[in-house]
């Protein structure tokens, strides 16, 4: 290569060196995440392009030549990647589905303290006509809570939508995703909480370089996946299509299907809070359902049940929050339903009025839901009552503190769930 071709490069690599150090500036006024990259990248190609200007005589590398060939390599390795990748995620960002679709889900972005940023307002924009175009449809909000943030990336998305004139009773949230992997997989969860449909068709709203990941991930935990991609801002551009590369390449190796969110369902200590409802805790008892850890008593003796079984939870909810003592303390989960009372009527030894799954009494927030399918049975509190579901909170499930089941109504009656169903519910008067 002549003296001549090498300053040409070398004064390209300057050049290209200082509009990454501009852009570097710009990222930081504006809050960008990832602008350091672009620091990093204009000190590397202002620093070459200099050694090619004024040092690059041929004899410093002439006795490590194989060190040129090997980075010449990785270099072309690495731009032959990134074009391919590219290529993948600019395509999908422009291509905007308009398939008829399962459900709705909208990918969180950062929140500062309560006020959304310029990403996930895009996202959110890009979504409104859609779901104004197919009312039948539900909008799954999946985002968590993470630094900075007062509420959760899912609470922020309700609150927007909801002034924009979108029905409450059509978002779902999903508050404990951190990546989109997790975006994806905890989605999975909630739609099976509440639909016992397969090939779920998805639509995926997100911003445009991050389309072609979500997509892929979305196949993966076994999504029919299409998309609606926003637009994202020219100045937020540069850096979130260069990060997006490295993060296709993390996904493609790293991201695999865990079974259903095994990273919420972490190993957490036996008798470790959980969850809770009304300040009443919930507590972990591990993968194995039919161990105990001894028996819990109030503090003035009144018996809640097996540490840290179903049971317990529900008795002690009632006493502490509802100031509730049954008077049999005693009995399997399915024992709390009796089969030969009359709907509507009490249970005396609970003392609670009980209803069956399928009459005239719809559930309310603090019934006590009782399962008798199973050996031993179940019970859980129901703790949110929607237009066509009932969210639980529960004791002794692993990984699912919280679950959705779906609610139906046919000639005035109520129908709890679809392929789990409970017997009934017992209420406080």
């Amino acid at each position: 290569m002549g003296l001549f071709n090498k300053k040409v490069i070398g004064i390209i690599a300057v050049g290209i060196g200082i509009l990454c150090l501009v852009y570097f500036a710009i990222a930081l006024i504006n809050k960008i995440s990832f602008a350091i990259f672009f620091a990093l990248l204009g000190f590397i190609l202002i620093s070459y392009g200099i050694f090619k200007i004024f040092f690059d005589n041929g004899l410093i590398l002439k006795k490590a030549r194989w060190v040129v060939y090997i980075f010449r390599a990785g270099a072309i390795l690495i731009l032959i990647s990134f074009i391919i990748i590219e290529t993948f995620i600019v395509s999908n960002g422009i291509k905007k589905d308009n398939e008829k679709v399962d459900y709705i889900v909208i990918l969180g972005a950062m929140v500062r303290g309560e006020t959304h940023t310029l990403m996930l307002r895009e996202r959110l924009d890009a979504s409104l006509n859609y779901i104004k175009s197919h009312k039948d449809i539900k909008v799954i909000l999946s985002g968590g809570q993470g630094p900075g943030e007062n509420i959760s990336e899912a609470e922020a998305m309700k609150r927007y939508l909801s002034n924009k004139g979108i029905e409450e009773t059509r978002l779902i949230k999903e508050e404990n995703s951190t990546s989109t992997m997790e975006n994806l997989q905890f989605t999975r969860d909630k739609i099976e909480e509440i639909d016992s449909k397969k090939d779920i068709k998805l639509m995926i709203v997100t911003n445009d370089f991050h389309m072609f990941r979500a997509k892929f991930l979305a196949k993966r935990n076994d999504f029919k996946a299409y998309g609606i991609p926003a637009n994202t801002s020219l100045s937020l551009k540069p850096a979130n299509y260069i990060r997006e590369y490295f993060g296709v390449i993390k996904s493609l190796i790293l991201d695999r299907n865990d079974n259903g969110g095994e990273k919420y369902k972490k190993e957490n200590e036996i008798g470790e809070k959980i969850d809770s409802y009304k300040d009443v805790a919930v507590y972990n008892n591990g993968k194995e359902y039919t161990k105990n850890y001894g028996k819990n008593y109030s503090f003035d003796g009144y018996y809640y049940g097996f540490k840290w079984q179903c049971v317990e939870f529900i008795k002690r909810f009632y006493y502490e929050a509802l100031g509730h003592k049954m008077p049999d303390v005693f009995g399997n989960a399915k024992d709390f339903f009796d089969s030969a009372l009359l709907d509507g009527t009490s249970n005396k030894k609970r003392g609670l009025i009980q209803f069956k799954n399928g009459g005239k009494e719809k559930p309310q927030c603090d019934d006590l839901i009782i399962f008798n399918d199973t050996k031993y049975g179940h019970v859980a509190i129901v703790t949110e009552v929607g237009v066509n579901y009932i969210e639980l909170i529960q004791q002794n499930i692993y990984g699912k503190p919280r679950q959705r089941l779906l609610l139906t109504e046919k000639n005035g009656n109520f129908f709890v769930g679809s392929s789990k169903k409970p017997a009934g519910w017992l209420r406080k008067q």
